[in-house]
């Protein structure tokens, strides 16, 4: 089989379906006579492989933001996705027979097949079955990104956040994980009572550490709104309140709802009035 992809789909059509089956992307330019010496030796190959892989064709003349993504920085460049990232590349027109060898790495590996069977346990529900699937496949690949994310996040899922922090700490480089890692810095706070809190608030309302408190428990129930402006009375009226933690709180809870988010947009606008 063999599609066109664009620099809109590609997330869809290589990245997600390459953990349903092998997806071979060819990365090639009409103006290129090497591309146009490659091309036909992949599209002959992908019929002598059916149902193996998908040879997916991105034109990086009218997708440069997915050549980009990847790093194209020479054509042809070939890339072999499996399970939602890069399995092995190689750039330039080799032998026939040494594209076959490479095509050999779509047959499913050990660690291959615990990922499906894990996948498809999630799919189903099963986290736990799903996590011990994933988990053989991380002791097999233990440098595996992706594994650990998805064991962290399943543990996430079910709220089990001690041994969800082992393995997103050791990928809090990742965007997704560190925001699951902010969460859970919220969750764990020690539950207090809300009404409480204001009542206290009220008869004492220059007491600093109930604004830190009140803040802290909406954070942890996802009142992000309402616990920014918490923090932001916290900076008012003391900006270095335990060495500024008020404004880290801020900026994990911008983390956790993204850039493009109105509330971290405003409140960001907000902070920088606060402390300049």
């Amino acid at each position: 089989m063999i599609i066109e992809v664009n620099d809109k789909d590609f997330q869809k059509d290589v990245v997600d379906k390459s953990k349903d089956i092998p997806i071979l992307v060819d990365f090639w330019a009409p103006w290129c006579q090497p591309c146009l010496l490659l091309g036909p030796i992949l599209e002959k190959l992908s019929g002598e492989y059916p149902d193996k892989f998908i040879l997916a064709k991105v034109n990086v003349q009218e997708n440069p933001i997915v050549a980009s993504r990847f790093g194209i920085s020479a054509i042809p460049t070939v890339m072999l996705f499996k399970n939602g990232k890069v399995a092995d590349e190689f750039t330039g027109v080799i032998p026939e027979r040494e594209i076959k060898e490479f095509l050999g790495k779509v047959e499913p590996t050990e660690v291959d097949l615990h990922i499906k069977r894990g996948d498809e346990y999630y799919k189903l529900g099963k986290l736990e079955e799903a996590v011990k699937e994933y988990q053989n496949a991380l002791e097999k690949e233990p440098r595996d990104d992706s594994l650990q994310y998805k064991i962290g996040s399943i543990y996430f899922e079910r709220e089990i956040f001690i041994e969800a922090k082992k393995y997103l700490k050791a990928i809090e480089y990742l965007e997704e994980a560190k925001k699951l890692l902010d969460i859970i810095h919220f969750k764990d706070i020690p539950v207090q009572d809300i009404d409480k809190l204001k009542e206290k608030l009220i008869r004492n309302p220059n007491d600093v550490e109930i604004f830190f408190e009140l803040a802290n428990q909406y954070a942890r129930i996802g009142d992000y709104q309402k616990s920014l402006d918490g923090y932001l009375s916290v900076l008012m009226k003391d900006k270095k309140y335990k060495d500024g933690i008020a404004r880290k709180s801020m900026l994990k809870i911008f983390n956790i709802l993204g850039d493009d988010h109105f509330l971290t947009k405003e409140y960001r606008r907000k902070l920088t009035d606060v402390i300049f």
